[in-house]
């Protein structure tokens, strides 16, 4: 989730040193889309999805994510 988290700071908020760079994170977001393992939480893969990546920020931002919200709410 820690990675996740990066790279969608990396899009929202812009690079910075020693984190991913903006190509690296939306193909990691890309990739991270569609992985199930990855990321469990339906609502937080739909953001993904659909590249609502300030959503997903902050979803992830607010906890409900980590808590596992099982897509209800």
């Amino acid at each position: 989730m820690k990675l996740l988290q990066d790279y969608l700071e990396t899009v929202v908020n812009g690079a910075t040193p020693g984190g991913p760079g903006l190509g690296d994170s939306l193909a990691g977001l890309d990739s991270l889309a569609t992985d199930k393992e990855k990321v469990p939480d339906p609502k937080l893969r739909h953001y993904l999805e659909r590249r609502s990546y300030g959503k997903a920020y902050e979803y992830i931002r607010s906890g409900v994510a980590e808590h596992g919200s099982c897509g209800k709410g």
